[in-house]
């Protein structure tokens, strides 16, 4: 049985089929991250805003993102609309929670249901990228799919760093089409034939590229 997909499973494996094999597949140990510390980061903002939400912190203020007390009004109305962190899914092949069969899985930031409306906010620290457009449609595809009652999803990427929020609209009607959309690209990280090495400035910060110690043939150079 192969494990539960996630989207930052694909994620890796669109960026680099050798970097998903060694780190989903083979398991490849590393010495280090090369990205420890903007990660560190990010899990810091991320726990100050859930805490936040929940009630555990009164205030915003963080010294590794000063631009974060800029949004305490904002959390504080989606809080009092009830919006929750921090949403761990698990769903089935069928795209239905399931605990015990999970086949995909995964943390929406924050979701708020308002109405007929589902929205759905995600967290970023640094550029913006474009692939963040597919994972706020994979979310959605998420969200409609553990919220039947919604017709329509907004998912709103806010971009701390940069002072910036971009939304996508998704509509229920197309269920079906996102959900196809995201099982046939799921199904190809599968097949051992998509696992090559696609090497880019990209891997300069690849714990698997030769210069950083690990076992792929190319190098961050």
């Amino acid at each position: 049985m192969t494990e539960p997909k996630s989207y930052s499973r694909y994620s890796t494996h669109k960026q680099c089929g050798a970097k998903y094999k060694f780190r989903y597949v083979d398991k490849v140990k590393v010495l280090g991250s090369t990205q420890h510390a903007a990660a560190g980061r990010g899990t810091l903002i991320h726990k100050a805003v859930e805490d936040f939400v929940n009630g555990d912190r009164t205030d915003l203020i963080l010294e590794e993102c000063p631009a974060l007390e800029g949004y305490t009004e904002f959390f504080a109305q989606v809080r009092d609309l009830g919006a929750v962190p921090e949403v761990e899914f698990k769903m089935n092949a069928a795209w239905e929670c399931d605990d015990e069969n999970p086949d995909k899985r995964g943390f929406i930031d924050m979701l708020l249901v308002h109405g007929d409306t589902l929205y759905i906010y995600e967290f970023k620290t640094g550029k913006v990228y474009d692939e963040h457009v597919d994972q706020a449609h994979f979310y959605a595809t998420v969200g409609f799919s553990l919220y039947p009652e919604c017709t329509t999803a907004e998912v709103m990427r806010i971009y701390f760093d940069q002072g910036e929020t971009h939304e996508n609209q998704y509509d229920r009607n197309r269920l079906p089409t996102y959900q196809h959309l995201w099982d046939t690209r799921f199904s190809v990280m599968d097949d051992p034939r998509s696992y090559a090495a696609r090497p880019s400035f990209l891997c300069r910060w690849c714990d698997y590229a030769k210069d950083n110690g690990g076992p792929c043939a190319f190098s961050g150079s």
